[in-house]
């Protein structure tokens, strides 16, 4: 996957949405009418996301091939700017796991949401 100078200013200006390993389905039902880039775990280096600062960034809390935790070490390992919103399910205590995450991420600013 490559980024052009035109995904730079989207993703400034906010019209795309990175996917770290979101279903297509739901990364589609939340981008609305942002453009979505896919990345796997994996994926999430410094070349890939630098263009990609201040963007907005989505995972799930735990998936099948990493959790909330591992993608934010690795966008912490990458350089990453931006915001990344953490899907879950109901949680008994969401303000905990939130702050738990909270205290992981150095640049991104991070909101935990119940799905």
């Amino acid at each position: 996957m490559s980024f052009a100078a035109e995904d730079e200013t989207q993703a400034l200006r906010g019209d795309i949405l990175v996917s770290i390993g979101l279903p297509d389905h739901v990364a589609l039902a939340l981008a609305g009418s942002r453009q979505v880039i896919a990345l796997a775990l994996s994926d999430i280096t410094t070349e890939r996301m630098v263009p990609l600062h201040n963007t907005m960034m989505a995972c799930e809390l735990i998936a099948a091939k990493g959790d909330a935790l591992g993608v934010i070490a690795a966008l912490n390992a990458a350089g990453a700017i931006g915001s990344l919103t953490v899907l879950s399910p109901r949680l008994p205590d969401p303000g905990m796991v939130e702050r738990e995450l909270r205290a992981a991420a150095d640049s991104v600013k991070i909101t935990l949401v119940s799905i």
